[in-house]
Order: C-alpha cells, then structure tokens, then sequence
C-alpha cells in the first residue's frame, strides 16, 4: 500500500527514479502473492523506468528482479538476458566497488536459473564463486540464500 500510494505521489511530481523504483516494489510484492501479469507489468515498467532514468546503480535490482520472476515462471531465454545484463552493468562498476554486490547477487540468481536447468554442475559453480565473493566482501546478507542454494544442490558448506 505504501508503494502504491509512493507511485502516485511520484506521478504526481514526475519523479522517474522514485516511480521506477516503486514499481520495483509493487512487483516485487505481487510475486511473492503469485499475481503473475501484476508484477510482470510492475517489473517491467522498472526495469524500463531505471533505464530511462539512466540509474546504473540500481538498473540491476531490476533486472535481477525480474530474471527472478522470469526464472519463475519458467521464461528461462527471458531470464538469461536480464542476467547477461546485470552482468554487463555490474562488471563495468570494476571489482572493487559497491558493484561487486551485484555480481554476487547475480550468481546467485544464475545458479538458482541453472539448477531450474538441470545444470547441476553449473549451478554448483556458480554457487562457489557467490560463497567467495561473500567472504572476501562480507556481503553476509546473502547467506540464507547461500544454504537454500546448498540444500538445493545437496552440497555441504566448505
């Protein structure tokens, strides 16, 4: 509700990160209550909205939402070229900023898109290159997506 009524305040001034980023939100939102085309046009339009708004910070929160959704829905070519796109975005920030957060964050949803795959080995691979990357930036907020993945994949932590 409170995203909704953000977006409307944000029309309201032409606000385009702020209404972007509110649809982030209501898309986010609407996949975790299964409203498929909601959060697919909610997701859509921020992704759209970032990039329009020239937010190379936070174009691949967008992105790696809606890889996410794509993944989910089983969209699997869809998701591939969101996450191409973080990737490109992520790997021009260079390897030691804030950046390497979204190249953590992109493996992780990479693997999870692999393992939807059957690329077991893949996904394991991508799995051991997000748990060094966590260690080496502290990036520990990841970490319960770490074991789900580990469950996953049926593999213990090193």
């Amino acid at each position: 509700q409170r995203a909704e009524q953000t977006l409307e305040w944000a029309k309201t001034h032409g606000d385009s990160p702020s209404i972007a980023i509110d649809n982030l939100s209501l898309g986010r939102s609407a996949m975790a209550t299964g409203e498929t085309e909601v959060a697919r046009k909610h997701l859509d339009a921020a992704v759209e909205g970032l990039k329009r708004a020239q937010r190379r910070d936070v174009i691949p929160l967008g992105l790696l939402a809606r890889a996410g959704f794509r993944r989910q829905q089983r969209e699997y070519p869809g998701a591939h070229r969101d996450l191409a796109e973080v990737l490109r975005i992520a790997r021009r920030g260079g390897p030691d900023n804030w950046m390497r957060l979204h190249l953590i964050d992109h493996d992780l949803e990479a693997a999870r898109l692999a393992l939807d795959e059957n690329q077991r080995d893949h996904a394991r691979s991508l799995l051991d290159q997000a748990r060094a990357a966590i260690a080496d930036t502290g990036y520990h907020r990841r970490d319960p997506e770490v074991a789900e993945l580990e469950q996953a994949l049926g593999v213990n932590a090193p």
